[in-house]
């Protein structure tokens, strides 16, 4: 039976700063209109929750109810505004918070939308998970804690001190971030975040600006800090500041991507600056210099004309560049199943197992997807421009899960769970 699985991050999703209607947008310019409007609260785009191949938005609706919607606008009601356990937002009457974050990923070895909201008697936060069944519980290390404790604002699933299992992050109702771990509540004592809604999901960023993302302190949250600008912060509480060059909107949230295709991370939010709702990304590349998007969609426009006139040039141009894409996508996808083989070799003396194969970037500078295929038992690289496909046998002896992730960001993981399946997907 299909599962629930990660995605490519593909696209940034926002909401229009007049109506709160959902859109996304890939960094080839592409936008994708939902046609939901008055959108509260938002998530990212980064789970098939319905085991369609599409990936699924959860976002808070104007009434108050907790939503999912993809792009074939397939749309779900998963927890009414009138229920007990609602989300946080202005139209629940239990609630005083005007903004909070949703998250969406795997954790407990099981996908979830995770929100906050006001179930108990005295309406205090706290968080819950619900998937496509329409079921929510209560996040237990959440549960009956007093205010300060409780979850306002869920930030999202990361490994965030880096000890090798994933964490779930929140914001409390001090604004203090919190992450559970191994079944406890985790905090930081200092510096607190300035808005519950002006944070991002952790992930892994090149902090220290090594070219890679392998370090214990590139595990960082993004949030806007009290002076206006873009912070990173790690488990330690340690602080990296990307630019000061633009200004923050507090209350908008922020994200980490390759938003240029560098395959380097980058951050992206929302200009500060009055009546300028303008999305800016930094590269940790290049600090100290935020670009505005639409610049960078232009260059995106320029880059395919010209990709265009090259193609036009002839056939074997053409058949030549494919022929160098398909024995590179094999070359990487025999070296993924060779790590799939040890990583299932690995797993009977070990348990949960997580590997990062040494795997390029791109294939001839393009980039590309992998997929496992279980039923198939291979793996299925592809690219989309040119369209060039590869299959590779995986032979395992342990069952294996339908799973996806993007060339730029791949692993390996055996989850020890009760199912005992290899997959593949992002990066912690």
């Amino acid at each position: 039976m299909p599962r629930p699985s990660y995605t490519d991050r593909e696209a940034i999703v926002y909401t229009s700063p007049d109506t709160g209607r959902l859109y996304s947008r890939s960094p080839d310019g592409s936008r994708t209109d939902y046609g939901v409007t008055g959108v509260q609260a938002i998530g990212p785009k980064q789970v098939d929750l319905d085991a369609d191949d599409v990936a699924e938005i959860p976002y808070v609706a104007d009434n108050g109810s907790l939503m999912v919607i993809d792009a074939n606008g397939e749309g779900e009601l998963l927890v009414d505004t009138g229920a007990t356990k609602a989300p946080i937002s202005p139209d629940n009457p239990d609630s005083n918070f005007d903004s909070t974050l949703l998250a969406t990923g795997e954790w407990k070895g099981k996908f979830a939308v995770f929100y906050a909201g006001t179930g108990q008697e005295s309406g205090d936060p706290q968080i819950y998970r619900v998937d496509t069944d329409g079921n929510p519980s209560v996040v237990s290390e959440t549960e009956n804690v007093d205010n300060a404790d409780g979850g306002k604002s869920v930030a999202g699933i990361h490994d965030f001190n880096a000890d090798g299992d994933d964490d779930l992050v929140y914001i409390g109702d001090s604004q203090q971030v919190w992450w559970i771990d191994n079944g406890a509540r985790q905090p930081q004592s200092s510096q607190s975040i300035n808005s519950v809604s002006g944070i991002g999901q952790p992930r892994r960023i090149d902090a220290n600006g090594d070219g890679d993302r392998i370090d214990s302190g590139d595990h960082r949250l993004p949030f806007t800090a009290g002076s206006g600008y873009i912070d990173l912060r790690d488990a330690n509480e340690n602080l990296v500041t990307p630019s000061t060059d633009v200004a923050a909107n507090e209350y908008s949230p922020v994200t980490i991507f390759d938003w240029n295709g560098d395959g380097r991370r980058d951050v992206i939010y929302v200009s500060g600056n009055d009546n300028d709702d303008t999305l800016y990304y930094v590269t940790m590349r290049e600090r100290a210099q935020s670009s505005a998007i639409g610049y960078v969609l232009s260059i995106a426009v320029a880059t395919l004309l010209i990709v265009s006139l090259v193609a036009g040039v002839g056939t074997f141009v053409e058949n030549r560049q494919e022929q160098a894409i398909r024995d590179q996508l094999t070359v990487i996808g025999e070296r993924i199943a060779t790590q799939l083989t040890a990583v299932d070799t690995l797993a009977t003396r070990e348990g949960t197992v997580y590997v990062e194969p040494g795997i390029p970037d791109r294939a001839v500078g393009m980039n590309y997807r992998v997929r496992l295929d279980a039923s198939g038992e291979q793996l299925v690289l592809s690219t989309t421009n040119p369209a060039v496909t590869v299959r590779v046998s995986v032979v395992t002896t342990s069952s294996l899960t339908d799973s996806m992730a993007q060339g730029t960001d791949i692993a390996i993981r055996y989850d020890n769970d009760g199912n005992r399946e290899l997959s593949i997907g992002e990066t912690r």
